[in-house]
């Protein structure tokens, strides 16, 4: 297995986590962040934002390992394509 496809496994097994986490908590998120963009690590919120990019930007900044998604605060499934990261 490469460097390549270790670190797409474990973007995999993150978007896995934080997705499970997110469904669990939409009505939560919905009340106060609704169509905002919730930038997650490890199962939890980092932060919320009005805009995809920005939320992705800060992704960038904040984990070097670029391990993070962002999913958007809705409870209309949406195919963001490669920027859906969830």
């Amino acid at each position: 297995m490469t460097k390549n496809d270790m670190q797409a496994d474990k973007l995999r097994a993150e978007i896995d986590q934080n997705f499970i986490e997110f469904t669990k908590n939409i009505d939560t998120y919905m009340t106060r962040h609704q169509n905002k963009y919730a930038l997650m690590r490890d199962g939890r919120v980092e932060s919320f934002f009005l805009t995809w990019q920005d939320a992705y930007n800060t992704g960038n900044l904040l984990f070097d390992d670029k391990i993070f998604s962002i999913q958007w605060v809705t409870k209309t499934p949406v195919d963001l394509g490669f920027f859906s990261r969830v």
